[in-house]
């Protein structure tokens, strides 16, 4: 909702209108002083994109407890168990969920460690591999800075996976006997809760590949 004092401050009343929290066809009821004002189609407008905003957190939602913390259960990791029972179904075991700063061998590797995830999302092993896959979601792209800042992040995340293959492999007897497995070797991946144009001309054969949930659900890539 926009009101008066949003209009006052505005510098440039185009920055107000672009403003992805603000924009006049995301935000249709102004308040004035006195009164409110409603366009029908700019209304009609809001209630189409309401749904993804809620989904990307771009609007603020009060009295509802932790919803950031509900939209991840909700959405983002809401495929988490089919994605699980997909491999169930390939005889292979998957396992969610494992916070390692938790757990008595391993969690002194994590301690003030800030450039590494902490958690895994998703973790199977195969032919004497450990395959860990971090999920992710980076919403819908619709523009050049967007596809930039898209880069970046994945760019990001791969470092920070890249530095927890090394402390695992550095330390595989520890790893080995808190998953209660026994791996020689480690391969780690993200895995997108949407579909993102990064994987369109991301190379297919990167150390630290970018997979869409799909390509688990529908053909059972891992």
């Amino acid at each position: 909702m926009l009101n008066s004092n949003d209009f006052k401050k505005a510098v440039n009343p185009e920055n107000l209108i672009g403003d992805n929290n603000r924009r006049l066809l995301r935000s249709p009821i102004i308040e004035t002083e006195s009164y409110y004002l409603l366009s029908p189609a700019t209304w009609m407008s809001a209630c189409k994109t309401l749904k993804l905003r809620i989904l990307n957190r771009d609007i603020k939602i009060k009295n509802v407890g932790n919803f950031n913390e509900l939209v991840k259960a909700k959405y983002d990791e809401y495929y988490l168990k089919k994605i699980q029972s997909t491999l169930a179904s390939n005889g292979i075991r998957a396992n969610t969920h494992f916070d390692m700063s938790k757990h008595k061998e391993i969690k002194d590797y994590f301690e003030s460690k800030k450039k590494v995830p902490h958690e895994i999302d998703l973790y199977y092993m195969k032919n004497d591999t450990l395959y860990i896959w971090d999920l992710k979601n980076y919403k819908l792209q619709h523009s050049f800075k967007e596809i930039r800042k898209l880069d970046n992040n994945i760019r990001e995340e791969k470092r920070k996976l890249y530095n927890l293959g090394n402390i695992i492999e550095e330390n595989i007897g520890d790893f080995n006997k808190e998953f209660q497995i026994r791996f020689t070797r480690v391969k780690m991946g993200i895995l997108t809760v949407d579909l993102t144009t990064y994987n369109y001309f991301s190379e297919k054969d990167s150390e630290i590949p970018v997979r869409y949930k799909g390509d688990f659900l529908n053909k059972a890539v891992f």
